[in-house]
């Protein structure tokens, strides 16, 4: 009630109200109640019903380039969001806080079903039963705080357990290393083997229906796309694979009736003698770094490999029936393909997120999410702005990566409780929100702020750093983004399914990631068979997992090896593994980088220095707060030959060859990620562009330069341009001119410039 309307009660004892109902309120009986100086007044309660016939239907959204990058366009206009997203619940408070400070998009939470985590109410009731009711609390909160806000539902793939009493063998079953097997349950719920006929029969036919509710409702016109989520925390981890973040393995999935049949009619079709899915032991091989050349390393290969490709299989089931459902009206999105996050944890093996590439050739599929990296979320030293799949392949197949900015902060305090810099928690935190908003305005990503708790942001600053950022995105929309960076990673995801949980060869390969990064150049992470798409721009190729890479993928890194004319950096024993059979080619490493590479089976160092003592490779590394500190690696690979880079028993573990057209060839056995300023200089004879000294890190495109200092004191910074432009920190408003211009910089600090030419 207003004041004024106060005074009346108070006065006649009596009020007669009229209010207008908002227009996104769905046709249904509803209760009334009366708010007096915000709390909700004691007494009658009313009952009337809201008659809305509005049904505008779902927008058409689209993929198209603009601006030099893949972007989206509601009803032809372009759209980046600044999005909100949580698990734990509806508050209107939080969701108005974020509402006020530029987010333009919230994720609604629900389930076609039964949300796997239990997080939100259940859809599906059984039989004819349904129950939208929380849906529609969700979008009303959303739209009271944003009536303009566009909507992605963010849906969790599971069922009641209702269901699962006439499908009992389709229920996941996980086994203990020794042997032990149980049926596993998900936050009080069943879950179901993904490769389940009668689940995805099931499960799509609720889907659809919650779309059909959705697109009848009065506010789908701000319904612009659904994320599919499957398996552990929505972002298609396997059960139980979050046990295994790091070794000793615990438990393993999925020994259900059902996924046996599958796993054993897939070997049938692969021409594979596999009968069923091999026990937890063989798909462990603990101390090795590949599965061996033996009947078992194949078999537990094949079973990861059958693993990878179910998991895209099932992703992209659904994300079709979405496609179809909407008449292809929607956006179509999920949380998949880590190839960069995984790499060096024993989810490598047991995730079943290396699917990537039938993903990104998938029309139905438009954008993929994921979460900053941990690794690099640290203020100085081995800060760097990455994200967890190959971006750089997304934008070449005309997709986009959308952030889901769960940076930690000061106000969380419960796990994964943080400060940057204990000195000024929130002035650091508020740097790194900059570092990885800067990244994503370079190539035109939108984002999303993802919460725990309502307390996680609750913070009046931080809220208007926020804003600025919101603005700041909204301003370099028509900016040129077309993709500046003359630095290719490339990783192949196929090679996963012969990594081991073990494998310690491969955990410092987010390491070498970041190394290149703080080099102050700009790179892009892309995926072995995406190779051949390599822009001509780009002067250095990392190649740093290819043991087990397809046939037709080596054929492409050889051609572009022939060809010369960049400078390629290849770790390890690549084509060593037959992709196919599993079996091992001793050879196959030296045949394609024609050079005398050796592969020995027995446990060696993998410690790597130069002739000088400057250790490349110290294999003690620190991943996801766990120490890595492998004595010995198994295989290794060395060469027979003069070289540059020695093990400790000092066996040769780099050289290189000259290619054709200036180009160059360099290999090591091990990652060489521990010095910046060693990959600085490849960089430099490879003509790479950098802008900023090491460890500075950078992402460019045409008319932005994000720039981040990752020293660890204040000093003036001297940037380099490839020619004299005039530049503005749209952070701060500091502008500079010329073609090397001094740049002052606090400790951690991260500018976006906004660069013209004179």
């Amino acid at each position: 009630l207003s004041d004024e309307e106060k005074q009346k009660l108070d006065e006649a004892q009596q009020l007669t109200l009229e209010r207008e109902v908002p227009w996104y309120l769905s046709p249904n009986d509803v209760t009334i109640g009366v708010v007096v100086d915000r709390l909700r007044a004691p007494g009658t309660e009313g009952r009337t019903q809201v008659v809305n016939a509005h049904q505008p239907g779902l927008p058409k959204v689209e993929r198209r380039i603009h601006s030099g990058r893949p972007a989206f366009f509601v009803n032809d206009e372009p759209f980046i969001w600044q999005g909100y997203a949580t698990y734990h619940n509806i508050s209107p408070g939080v969701f108005s806080k974020f509402a006020a400070h530029g987010a333009n998009l919230f994720h609604v939470v629900t389930a076609p079903g039964r949300h796997v985590h239990n997080v939100t109410a259940p859809t599906w009731l059984g039989g004819d039963e349904y129950d939208y009711g929380e849906v529609e609390q969700y979008v009303s909160t959303v739209l009271q705080a944003n009536p303009d806000a566009k909507l992605i539902f963010r849906l969790a793939l599971s069922l009641p357990p209702l269901w699962f009493d006439d499908h009992s063998d389709s229920r996941v079953r996980v086994r203990t290393m020794d042997g032990r097997e149980v049926v596993w349950d998900q936050h009080g719920g069943r879950v179901a083997s993904l490769t389940c006929g009668a689940w995805r029969e099931k499960q799509a036919e609720q889907l659809r229906k919650l779309i059909q509710y959705c697109a009848s409702r009065p506010w789908a016109s701000q319904v612009i796309g659904f994320n599919i989520g499957g398996g552990i925390t929505e972002e298609w981890f396997s059960f139980a694979s979050l046990n295994n973040i790091v070794t000793p393995i615990e438990l393993l999935s999925d020994y259900s009736p059902v996924n046996q049949r599958a796993f054993r009619e897939w070997c049938a079709e692969q021409g594979l003698p596999y009968e069923e899915i091999p026990d937890p032991e063989l798909r462990v091989h603990a101390g090795h770094d590949l599965f061996p050349d033996s009947h078992e390393g194949r078999w537990a290969a094949a079973y990861n490999r059958f693993l990878n490709e179910t998991t895209a299989e099932t992703l992209m089931h659904f994300a079709a029936t979405v496609k179809d459902e909407t008449d292809r009206r929607s956006l179509v999105s999920a949380y998949y393909g880590y190839v960069v996050l995984l790499t060096g944890e024993a989810r490598q093996s047991t995730s079943g997120h290396f699917g990537l590439r039938p993903i990104l050739e998938s029309e139905d599929i438009d954008y993929l999410s994921g979460v900053p990296l941990f690794a690099f979320r640290h203020l100085t030293e081995v800060g760097y702005a990455g994200q967890p799949t190959a971006v750089e392949s997304l934008l070449a197949h005309g997709k986009q990566y959308v952030n889901d900015n769960d940076i930690f902060t000061w106000l969380h305090h419960d796990h994964w409780y943080t400060e940057y810099d204990p000195e000024d928690p929130r002035g650091a935190a508020i740097e790194m929100h900059r570092r990885w908003l800067a990244s994503e305005a370079v190539r035109g990503n939108s984002r999303v702020w993802f919460s725990l708790t309502p307390k996680w942001h609750n913070d009046g600053p931080l809220m208007a750093e926020y804003e600025r950022q919101t603005r700041i995105v909204q301003d370099t929309l028509a900016m040129d983004r077309s993709p500046a960076e003359e630095i290719a990673f490339v990783v192949d995801d196929h090679t996963f399914s012969w990594l081991t949980p073990d494998a310690q060869t491969h955990y410092p390969v987010q390491l070498l990631l970041g190394a290149l990064g703080r080099t102050g150049a700009p790179l892009g992470v892309w995926l072995l068979s995406d190779i051949d798409r390599l822009p001509d721009r780009i002067r250095f190729v990392a190649v740093v997992n290819s043991a087990a890479a397809r046939d037709e993928d080596l054929e492409k890194l050889r051609a572009q090896i022939e060809a010369g004319g960049r400078t390629f950096l290849i770790v390890g024993t690549p084509g060593l593994i037959d992709a196919t059979t599993g079996e091992w080619d001793h050879s196959g490493p030296a045949e394609l980088l024609e050079m005398p590479v050796r592969v020995e089976t027995d446990k060696h160092s993998g410690r790597a220095m130069l002739e000088g003592g400057v250790v490349l490779c110290p294999m003690n590394v620190v991943m996801q707060g766990h120490s890595r500190n492998p004595e010995k690696i198994q295989p290794r690979a060395w060469l027979d030959d003069d070289g540059f880079l020695f093990y400790e028993d000092k066996t040769v573990a780099g050289g290189e060859r000259s290619l054709a057209n200036d180009g160059r060839l360099i290999w090591c056995g091990v990652p060489p990620y521990a010095s910046e300023e060693w990959l600085r200089d490849l960089l430099i004879q490879a003509g790479v562009h950098c802008y900023a000294p090491a460890p500075c890190s950078v992402h460019a495109s045409g008319d932005l330069v994000a720039i981040t200092s990752v020293f660890d004191d204040e000093r003036d910074i001297e940037l380099q341009w490839p020619e004299a432009v005039s530049i503005e920190d749209l952070f701060s408003g500091w502008q500079g001119q010329g073609e090397r211009i001094k740049c002052p910089f606090n400790r951690g600090q991260t500018r976006l410039f906004r660069v013209s030419t004179p």
